[in-house]
């Protein structure tokens, strides 16, 4: 007896199995994280009211600073599309330091300076691009750093006196940088940094030899910053 042909529509056919979709990568939400890096800048002093061994108006030679400095950051971001817009705020200790000599015109003293970043802070707003899990940003704001120095006043090996300062500037500040995201929760960044701080005026404590009185001489500095760092952070 023959045996019929099975039409095409008979025969069961397998459905495709469904092609895993790959989420991008999404930057939104919280982040904390610790950074580490290092830092140079200038600072330039102006005596305002003068002292025994410089007179009012004298602008000292510029203090060259670098060094390594540390600390922890976060903030937020939010991404629509390829783009995002974001907060941000970190604070690092600093161990940034610097010296430098002028020779006092009125005396001839040897006049040694030695000036320091102690911490630095900023608070900024973020634009960026993102590529999966790469992000291009940018960002700007506000930036606050205590400073502190001193002077040692001397002739050959003889000593006349020494003073210190310390004032806490602020300034404008803007950066660029980049960021991988690891996993979901963790990523990686590396930014660049420049800090413009205000002119800062203040007074100084002068401690002479014994038997002459402390004076608070007034001066005025200005002083900028450029900041290399790396961080890791945890995402929310």
């Amino acid at each position: 007896m023959p045996v019929a042909a099975a039409s095409a529509a008979d025969i069961p056919m397998k459905s495709a199995a469904p092609v895993p979709y790959a989420a991008a990568y999404n930057w939104t939400g919280l982040y904390v994280g610790i950074q580490a890096g290092g830092a140079w800048g200038t600072e330039q002093t102006t005596d305002i009211t003068g002292t025994t061994s410089v007179p009012p108006g004298f602008v000292g030679g510029s203090t060259d600073l670098s060094g390594a400095l540390g600390g922890f950051y976060g903030g937020y971001n939010y991404q629509v599309n390829k783009y995002l817009v974001g907060i941000d705020g970190d604070f690092s200790w600093s161990g940034v330091t610097g010296t430098s000599t002028d020779i006092g015109p009125l005396n001839g003293h040897s006049l040694n300076h030695t000036d320091q970043m102690d911490w630095i802070t900023s608070a900024t707003g973020r634009l960026g691009y993102t590529s999966d899990n790469w992000l291009l940003f940018a960002k700007g704001g506000w930036a606050w750093a205590q400073w502190g120095g001193s002077t040692t006043n001397t002739l050959g090996a003889a000593f006349f006196g020494r003073s210190t300062s310390s004032t806490i500037r602020d300034g404008w500040t803007v950066g660029a940088g980049v960021e991988y995201g690891v996993t979901s929760h963790i990523s990686l960044k590396a930014e660049y940094d420049y800090v413009g701080f205000q002119t800062a005026n203040y007074n100084s404590t002068d401690i002479p030899a014994a038997g002459t009185p402390v004076t608070t001489p007034s001066h005025s500095s200005t002083s900028s910053m450029n900041i290399f760092k790396g961080g890791l952070a945890a995402r929310f």
